[in-house]
């Protein structure tokens, strides 16, 4: 092997060396990205069971409401009978 040889071969190597710390770098950052998207889906699911949460604190709001009502005597359209029927919604 001459002495042009060598040098063709050193630089093949750090052509390779290189590329193989270019690979690992790319691979860490796909897995950072991975584990970004991760957490972006975390954030984006809380976010959801947060407004399903407030809908049903509204809705039991409003439930209540009506519980108020019937507890205070008001009539309930359809008489007594249809307050009675109703008791499915104090619960």
């Amino acid at each position: 092997m001459g002495k042009g040889e060598r040098r063709i071969s050193e630089k093949k190597k750090e052509g390779i060396e290189e590329l193989q710390v270019r690979r690992e770098r790319l691979e860490e950052l796909m897995r950072q990205e991975k584990s970004i998207k991760k957490v972006e889906q975390r954030k984006q699911g809380e976010a959801l069971l947060q407004e399903e949460l407030g809908n049903c604190r509204k809705q039991r709001k409003i439930k209540g409401e009506f519980r108020l009502k019937i507890a205070g005597e008001e009539k309930c359209p359809g008489g007594k009978e249809a307050a009675d029927n109703n008791e499915h919604l104090r619960g």
